[in-house]
């Protein structure tokens, strides 16, 4: 299996709140990362946003020194 396959396959396992904040993130490229304004972007709770980016980091979807809570 190719690399842009699995993935492919790993975003389409992921929820959907964690899909909207990785592609959030993505979008972001390497500014500090704002919770409020992700989860205003997003239409989700603060909370939700945090759930879904320590999600993200336990899934190693996301790089856990970008993101300091």
């Amino acid at each position: 299996m190719s690399d842009t396959n699995a993935s492919s396959n790993t975003l389409e396992q992921l929820t959907v709140s964690e899909k909207l904040v990785y592609h959030a993130l993505a979008d972001e490229k390497g500014r500090p990362v704002d919770i409020a304004q992700i989860a205003k972007k997003c239409h989700l709770t603060d909370l939700q946003v945090i759930v879904a980016i320590q999600l993200l980091m336990h899934k190693k979807m996301l790089p856990t020194d970008r993101i300091l809570f």
